[in-house]
């Protein structure tokens, strides 16, 4: 035989009860974020309570959508709790925020460019997260820019003039997000059937600087914890 010709490795058949799907009487474990999204009110708001409606409760805030939230706001299916006999294991916060604005934009006055980045920077520079599961004090932290994506702004943007008679207007491309790591957390271990509500709060309103509902992001990283059947 020409060369050293080697077939795949054949996985020890202690894999197939570690990792299966039906093995009676076993914790399945998986890498499995729960997530929740709320609108930001363009005057700004005081306080958002997340993890507090489940799929087909609530209102939902997902692009172009009405009625109660669905898959695309929440992967929480019970109202507040983790269904028995699930659990899950947090380990770190995630924030996103969403414009209401798009970061490409045509024919903009100079007074009012750079909306998008404006948006994320004004709802992110402030704020504070507040996390309290049971008699637990998870987290009281803040400003917001240290979670969701870490703390500051990544920025892309461009723009090129054009001027007339009339008005000197420009087009531009302007995009910010919360960077870096996701808030890493002692982590903490949530029970079936426990509430577990998490707040955003502003110590006055924050009104978003293009006058558009926005939409916030929050995300526990965490493991599920369930019996394989």
């Amino acid at each position: 035989m020409q060369g050293d010709i080697q077939g795949r490795s054949v996985p020890d058949p202690g894999f197939f009860s570690k990792y299966g799907i039906n093995v009676d009487t076993v914790d399945d474990i998986s890498f499995y974020p729960i997530t929740d999204h709320l609108a930001y009110p363009a005057a700004g708001a005081l306080t958002l309570n997340f993890f507090a409606n489940g799929v087909g409760q609530g209102t939902t805030s997902a692009l172009n959508a009405t009625g109660s939230k669905t898959f695309a706001d929440t992967n929480l299916e019970n109202n507040g709790s983790l269904p028995f006999p699930e659990r899950a294991l947090v380990v770190a916060i995630g924030i996103q925020i969403f414009p209401g604005v798009l970061p490409a934009a045509g024919g903009v006055l100079q007074a009012t460019g750079g909306q998008f980045v404006n948006d994320v920077y004004q709802i992110g520079r402030t704020g504070f997260v507040f996390w309290k599961v049971g008699q637990k004090q998870v987290i009281i932290d803040g400003p917001l820019q240290k979670f969701g994506n870490g703390e500051g702004l990544d920025v892309s943007s461009s723009m090129s003039d054009a001027t007339t008679a009339a008005a000197a207007l420009y087009s531009q491309v302007d995009y910010a997000k919360l960077a870096g790591a996701a808030y890493p957390i002692v982590p903490v271990a949530l029970p079936s059937n426990q509430n577990f509500p998490l707040t955003l709060n502003w110590p006055a309103l924050v009104p978003t600087p293009s006058t558009t509902i926005a939409r916030i992001g929050v995300t526990l990283y965490s493991y599920r914890v369930r019996l394989a059947q």
